[in-house]
This record gives C-alpha cells, sequence and structure tokens, in this order.
C-alpha cells in the first residue's frame, strides 16, 4: 500500500520505520516471484521432455548412478572392460563375435548322416579309408502345425446265443460334445488369440489352408464354451490362490467392442492376480467393464494375507476394510522423482537424484534374493 506525499508522517523515525516496512514487503515479495518463475521453468522443463524427451525413466547423463540394479556385475569384470578400452584406444582390436546360445537339449534330435561314396573312400595308395569319428552341427527345424483328423472308433458287440444283447464301447470324454474342434484343437485356437495376438478370423484363414472349413462365429462360440467347462478348475485355482501369503495384483485398460452400454472407445478392464508358492506360481485373469472398488472387493474377498499393487485407491481401501497388510510398488512412487529430476536444471542433482539412488539400492537388493 503506497501513501501519497502529504500522508507521509513528519517524524524521521517514523519515515525510517515505514521505509524497513516496505524493503521487508518488497523482499519477500521478490522471494514468491523467484518461487513462482522457479517452478514455472521446472513445469516448463518437464512438458518439454514429455513432448520431445525420450520417454525412458532412465536418466542418460547419470546412468551409472540410478542404474545400480542393472550394474552389479563383478568387479573384475570391470577391470577387464576398463583394459580392453584402454587397449582398444592404442591399436584396434577384432570384434569377438557374441556367444550362440546352445539348442534345448530337451528338443528331439534326427540325425541326416552324410557319408563318402565308395569312389570317395580310396586312397591314392590303395587302402579304403576306415571311419574315424563325426563332426555334428546343428540346425533348428520347424515342422509347420500338422492337421490331422482323429477318428473316434467304437466297437461293438453281440450274443451269438440271442440277438437281444447288444454292447458298444461307451463314448470317450471330450472336451465339447458333438464338435469336430478336439481339445488339441481349442488350446492351438486360444493359445493363438490370447497369447500370440492372432485374431479369429486369422486363425480360420489358416484352418481354411488346410482345408478345414471353421467360421469366425464357430470359433467364437468354441472359445465361449470352453470357458464355460473351465469354471470349475477357474475357481478351483482362485480358491488355492486366495490362500497365498502373498499376493501381487494389478488392473490394465482394454478396448472391448460392442460391448452393451458401453462406446468402443470407453476403457474396460483386465485384472490380474498372481500368487502361490515360487515353485507353483498362479496366475488368474478377470475381465470387468469397471475399475471400481466392488471390483477389487469381490476379487480379494477371502484373502487374508499380504497384498502388492500400486496406489490406486480401491486397493487401499479394501487392504484397510479387511485388515490386509498392503504393501506399494516402489516403480510408481519413482516415477514422480523421474519427473523432479527431468524438471531440473541440465546438470544438476538434487534430492530426487538421492531418491532415484536410494530406490535403486532396494532394487538391488531384490534382484538378489
Amino acid at each position: 500500500m503506497f501513501l501519497a506525499t502529504e500522508q507521509l508522517p513528519d517524524d524521521p523515525n517514523v519515515l525510517k520505520a515505514l521505509l524497513l516496512k516496505e524493503r521487508s514487503a518488497s523482499v519477500q515479495r521478490e522471494d514468491q516471484f523467484k518461487q513462482q518463475i522457479h517452478s514455472l521453468l521446472e513445469a516448463l522443463r518437464l512438458e518439454k521432455h514429455r513432448l520431445y524427451g525420450a520417454s525412458s525413466e532412465k536418466s542418460p547423463d547419470q546412468s551409472e548412478l540410478f542404474d545400480e540394479a542393472d550394474a552389479l556385475v563383478d568387479e573384475a569384470e570391470i577391470t577387464n572392460q576398463t583394459n580392453v578400452l584402454v587397449s582398444s584406444a592404442v591399436e584396434t582390436e577384432k570384434k569377438k563375435a557374441p556367444a550362440r546360445k546352445p539348442i534345448p537339449s530337451e528338443l528331439p534330435r534326427v540325425q541326416r548322416i552324410i557319408e563318402l561314396s565308395n569312389k570317395e573312400r580310396q586312397c591314392p595308395c590303395g587302402c579304403t579309408l576306415v571311419e574315424i569319428g563325426e563332426e555334428i552341427s546343428e540346425q533348428v527345424d520347424i515342422i509347420p502345425a500338422q492337421v490331422q483328423v482323429v477318428q473316434i472308433v467304437r466297437k461293438k458287440y453281440a450274443c451269438k446265443g440271442c440277438d437281444d444283447t447288444i454292447k458298444i464301447a461307451p463314448k470317450p470324454a471330450v472336451l465339447l460334445p458333438k464338435s469336430i474342434a478336439s481339445g488339441n484343437t481349442m488350446a492351438y485356437v486360444i493359445t493363438s488369440k490370447y497369447v500370440d495376438g492372432l485374431p479369429l478370423y486369422r486363425l480360420s484363414g489358416i484352418l481354411a489352408r488346410y482345408g478345414i472349413e471353421i467360421p469366425r462365429q464357430t470359433l467364437s462360440e468354441s472359445v465361449l464354451r470352453v470357458a464355460d467347462r473351465l469354471a470349475p478348475l477357474s475357481e478351483h485355482i482362485k480358491q488355492h490362490l486366495m490362500k497365498s501369503a502373498l499376493l501381487f495384483m494389478d488392473e490394465t485398460r482394454v478396448q472391448v467392442l460392442n460391448e452393451p452400454g458401453k462406446t468402443p472407445q470407453s476403457n474396460s478392464y483386465m485384472w490380474v492376480q498372481r500368487g502361490g508358492p515360487p515353485d507353483k506360481q498362479i496366475v488368474q485373469f478377470h475381465y470387468d467393464p469397471g475399475r471400481s472398488t466392488d471390483t477389487a472387493k469381490r476379487l480379494l474377498e477371502g484373502f487374508t494375507g499380504t497384498l502388492m499393487s500400486d496406489g490406486y485407491k480401491p486397493y487401499r481401501k479394501v487392504a484397510k476394510a479387511q485388515n490386509l497388510t498392503h504393501l506399494c510398488c516402489w516403480a510408481h512412487s519413482r516415477r514422480k522423482f523421474i519427473d523432479a529430476q527431468k524438471a531440473q536444471p541440465k546438470g544438476k542433482t538434487g534430492k530426487a537424484d538421492m531418491a532415484i539412488n536410494f530406490i535403486a539400492k532396494l532394487y538391488a537388493v531384490e534382484k538378489q534374493t
């Protein structure tokens, strides 16, 4: 607030007090402006990084500091690599070819033996060459999917002594009665669709190349029927999952076309739960149109162990209501520090760097266990 000239006091001491007060207020305003400018510059740097920078959370300038979990290598190996770098600066070394991983021993082997002809086995001295060994090289040979027809032959029996007794062998248990698709066929279709990402119309075309005409609609109905048949198994797995001491849980967005009451652009969710003993891990997926607390509550009904999730509110609500031990994912917290690090002036370090370094040490401990 500024005073008019005629409002200024004549007392010098009062004037000094007013001047000191104005200077103090001016310094405070300047500090506030500096803080606002600093915040705006941080926001601008972060937004520019989001628009034009790399999406990775790794820091290109300080990778050794913040990637401790990935940099846990033997000290001797580091020394060796350093020596190689130094020596390569003096003289050019030949690049070593990367070591090829061996072909898994459990794969079946088919030998293709190549012999010398009788003529080639004749030595110029007149003797015949004798076998002293062999050289073996291997190639992976993939046989395309083979389609075969399984004929179910049920034998009939009749009594010679009378014409009334006729028996036939019972029908075998099949996954889909009255369907031409066997259990192996449906396993192939479901794996191709949900693991390899092949749409059903492409699978229909693949089968057509083998002369098997199964329309996409029939495949879709068969997949749904298999899901119904396997529902008891899914429920049994869930019961074991709920007995786990530690349960991991997350959800991810999926788009579903032609879903009743929703537009194709709206989000639906695939919830995933993982638990069980280390040697027998259980992973179960659950689709739901929403992402509400009710869904989380339904999926965690009967669970009494430790829940590991991100910071999504429904998990916290259910964990509190069911008195669960709730662990949160450090990766989600780390992203906030990554944003703060990106907003820093280039070449500067701060508290965000210290936090990321601490989290990296936690990752290193986790990697060792």
